[in-house]
């Protein structure tokens, strides 16, 4: 689990794909880029993080499972 809490201004209802976009880059590595006002502006995230090696253990597409808000 990765708690990002303290990373969002999320309130509960908020559409988490406007904060949280989360990719996976062909090899096993996710990336998770955070726009922690919700605005959707992924190119200039506030936060990048990459998870190395980990693709084939978790499905990036149901990061929702893995992630708190």
């Amino acid at each position: 689990m990765i708690d990002l809490s303290n990373l969002l201004d999320y309130k509960d209802g908020d559409d988490l794909t406007n904060y949280i976009d989360v990719s996976r880059d062909g090899s096993d590595n996710i990336t998770i880029k955070i726009d922690s006002d919700g605005g959707s502006e992924f190119n200039t995230a506030d936060q990048t993080i990459i998870l190395q090696d980990i693709a084939a253990v978790i499905d990036h597409n149901a990061y929702e499972n893995y992630i708190i808000v």
